[in-house]
């Protein structure tokens, strides 16, 4: 069975495709990442200190063919068509799904015009939650490609795919690295504009300018999660803490009353006057600081309330005054304020969880979204889960931002379920498929 996934729901396009199959003489099925790419707008979306959801549009629709075209090529799955093909009634269908997206049904239809069909059996594509433009471009890509290919889709939470990527286990191969496949100096635009030129799509994998491809890191392995779980969900959009008691059976304990946490690491950033995206830069500074006793004492906001709720913007608050009362904001005073406030966000991350964790009698706790690439979260969580005897899922740091291959193993792990029929969307009834910003677990 061979899935191909489709991530933009924020400001990555992410296309991976997987192979699952099963050997006679095994219960469990083999996972093979066949082909894996993503661009990252992040650089787009500096200029206006975050991101703008209909630039964020724009930007997916000029990307996601082109990325389509290299995955195939990095799954050895796309050839082209001796001559060109005629959409006949099917280009009054897809005209009809690219309504909101004229420009991206141009490029749709000189995709599939020139291409022969890849034998894909099902397409994995973000439903929500996140920013409706992005979303729908996705979706409306997938159900375009459902139709051409006449293939189901299967729509996938989000969330759900951060959830269980960090049960994703790369095995030991020389050279294996997760990190983006795109090198971001080059846009897949230009790229693909290139291999045209040298004619190389139908050549064996030729994807040169890519960073790190599937080959190189497509043994892996899914590790079975022991439940009762925990997983602390953790971005620029969300925080949420969610009891697992089974695969697939999710509660929402906690989440934010206000700012989610990444979202409050960019407005401290900026108020430091660190370029966005904020995290990794608040991360590198309060790196710096030898000592970590601060002269900025900040607060740790709900940090003994009796939920299991956040709120983050009266930390950011109290960043702003501290900031506020300094005559001179010296890169070694904007250092300590940041190792502070890494230090508050950390402390009510862990302990929220931990005491989650305690009260619910989980095995397992998870760490999923962007914010859980942060190098001082992840350690100070393995040292708890090591102290408590819990089992610790972290992803890829690579994997901990928003990517395609979290849509497919979500993808795999329910069209592999037993006993449970999943549910798909034929390209009948792709109309039913809609995008939602606010979707839930």
């Amino acid at each position: 069975m061979k899935i191909l996934a489709i991530e933009t729901s924020c400001d990555e396009t992410a296309i991976s495709i997987i192979n699952i199959h099963k050997k006679a003489n095994s219960s469990t099925p083999k996972f093979t990442i066949l082909g894996n790419q993503l661009f990252s707008q992040a650089k787009i979306h500096a200029q206006y200190g975050g991101v703008f959801p209909m630039v964020a549009k724009r930007e997916h629709c000029k990307i996601i063919v082109p990325l389509l075209k290299l995955a195939l090529v990095e799954a050895k799955m796309f050839k082209e068509q001796k001559k060109p093909i005629t959409l006949g009634e099917d280009e009054k269908i897809y005209k009809k799904i690219f309504t909101k997206e004229p420009e991206l049904f141009e490029r749709f239809s000189v995709l599939i015009k020139n291409t022969k069909n890849p034998k894909i059996d099902t397409i994995a594509v973000t439903k929500g939650p996140g920013l409706e433009p992005a979303l729908w471009v996705g979706i409306n890509f997938a159900k375009a490609l459902a139709h051409a290919w006449n293939i189901p889709i299967l729509p996938i939470n989000h969330m759900e795919g951060h959830i269980v990527v960090a049960s994703l286990l790369k095995l030991k191969c020389k050279n294996m690295s997760y990190a983006k496949a795109w090198n971001q100096n080059v846009h897949p635009v230009k790229c693909e504009a290139i291999f045209a030129k040298q004619k190389l799509f139908n050549r064996v994998n030729p994807v040169k300018s890519c960073k790190a491809g599937a080959e190189q890191f497509n043994r892996v392995k899914i590790v079975k999660v022991k439940f009762p779980a925990v997983a602390l969900l953790i971005s620029g959009g969300h925080t949420e803490l969610v009891l697992i008691k089974k695969e697939f059976a999710y509660k929402i304990l906690g989440k934010t009353r206000d700012d989610a946490v990444g979202e409050a690491y960019d407005k401290v950033a900026r108020m430091l006057g660190l370029p966005y995206p904020g995290g990794p830069q608040i991360s590198k500074l309060a790196d710096t600081v030898p000592n970590k006793s601060s002269r900025f004492p900040l607060p740790c906001p709900m940090l003994n309330s009796n939920n299991f709720d956040f709120s983050f913007s009266g930390l950011k608050t109290a960043v702003l005054y501290t900031i506020k009362k300094i005559p001179r904001l010296t890169q070694k005073i904007k250092a300590e304020i940041a190792n502070e406030f890494e230090n508050a966000v950390v402390e009510v991350l862990l302990k929220k969880t931990l005491h989650a964790a305690q009260k619910h009698k989980v095995q397992t706790i998870i760490l999923g979204g962007g914010v859980s690439a942060n190098k001082r979260l992840r350690e100070c969580f393995q040292n708890m889960t090591k102290e408590n005897n819990i089992e610790l899922l972290l992803p890829e740091s690579a994997l901990s931002t928003d990517n395609a291959l979290m849509i497919a193993t979500a993808a795999y792990r329910r069209a592999t379920r037993p006993n449970k029929k999943t549910k798909l969307t034929t390209p009948k009834q792709k109309a039913s498929l809609t995008a939602c910003g606010t979707l839930t677990l």
